[in-house]
């Protein structure tokens, strides 16, 4: 019985928070750090009844205001009797109705991000492809039901293989939507089997006059030659994958803008020889972003902490442990952003 209550604590004090990271932005959440408990705790009540009853539609407002009205109780003299509006039963089938309203919406929505998620999940690329000499491990795990990150492998008609890890601004259904776009333009055009840097090119190009202005993506995309140690990529405003050479992460150069700002970017590719047992790991902000109860972050410190510690696994394993770490180091905390991993791990070919 204790273990359930202290479970039932946990998950109304999660719920709690995660209501007020959607409804909170990061101006209110400053201020409120200035505030004492008590004065806190009223004003997030306030701003949140507030900020609900906006987002209600004008119709279910007014239903509101007079489920208000007649729990309330006023009186009201007239030819000298009083009247009374206070009224318990109708006020509270308004608000059931209104809930049940609600409901309805929600799960209608549910169920088209339900749709959404399978088809995501339909677009998913085997996690653990297999590739001569190499331990290849991709994983993407989404901050909310639908993710704005994109993970991809893709064979080419010449034997080569790119791994595409790519994150779009925003997160939810429509950057699902547009993760979905470009995963399209980038299987599309990799027909063609240009260079990398024709490819990042014609991709940028495709992919901007696909949005709004206020759309962007990063992207890494790595091609590799089975049973061969060489890995060439190009860094679309992404963040610098990691090198993992004896043990020893280091960053990789930086990349040039992000896809969908210049119609006319131009990409350059970069490239390196690995040894046996060296790896290049490709991964989204959410992983260093991650955040625990407390709002502290992880930190590339700890995630790269996190690889070292699974150096000497393959890629399949480096990922779970990673993940893992991770997931313990937020424990409660609600995910704030989507988080994605492609571990290439060299172990020699027969090739190579």
């Amino acid at each position: 019985m204790i273990s359930r209550l202290r479970e039932f604590r946990r998950e109304i004090r999660r719920e709690f928070r995660e209501l007020c990271d959607t409804l909170l932005d990061a101006a209110h959440t400053q201020r409120l750090q200035s505030f004492g408990r008590f004065r806190r705790g009223v004003y997030i009540v306030a701003y949140l009844f507030k900020d609900m009853i906006g987002k209600l539609s004008a119709t279910r407002r007014i239903l509101i205001i007079i489920a208000l009205v007649l729990s309330a109780n006023i009186q009201i003299d007239t030819d000298g009797e009083s009247y009374s509006t206070r009224n318990s039963v109708l006020p509270t089938l308004i608000f059931l109705w209104i809930v049940a309203l609600e409901l309805k919406d929600k799960l209608l929505m549910r169920g088209e991000i339900d749709a959404a998620r399978k088809i995501q999940s339909a677009l998913m690329p085997d996690r653990t492809p297999a590739i001569d000499g190499w331990s290849i491990a991709i994983a993407s795990r989404a901050a909310n039901n639908v993710g704005g990150d994109l993970v991809d492998y893709i064979p080419l008609e010449n034997g080569h293989a790119l791994l595409v890890l790519a994150d779009i601004c925003g997160k939810g259904l429509s950057a699902a939507l547009l993760t979905a776009k470009l995963q399209t333009v980038i299987r599309t055009i990799s027909l063609e089997q240009l260079s990398l840097a024709d490819l990042a090119a014609r991709v940028n190009r495709a992919f901007r006059s696909e949005c709004t202005a206020q759309m962007f993506a990063s992207l890494v995309i790595a091609e590799i030659v089975p049973g061969k140690p060489a890995i060439q990529w190009i860094n679309a405003g992404h963040l610098p994958p990691f090198i993992i050479r004896q043990g020893i992460p280091s960053p990789s150069p930086k990349g040039e803008v992000a896809l969908g700002l210049l119609v006319d970017a131009a990409y350059n590719p970069h490239s390196l020889q690995l040894a046996k047992g060296e790896s290049f790991v490709i991964y989204s902000d959410g992983a260093v972003d991650a955040r625990n109860e407390r709002g502290i972050f992880f930190g590339t410190d700890r995630f790269t902490a996190s690889l070292v510690a699974a150096a000497d696994k393959d890629a399949a394993a480096t990922i779970q442990s990673v993940l893992s770490i991770i997931s313990s180091f937020v424990d409660d905390a609600p995910m704030h952003d989507d988080i994605s991993l492609v571990v290439m791990k060299y172990i020699g070919g027969r090739n190579g």
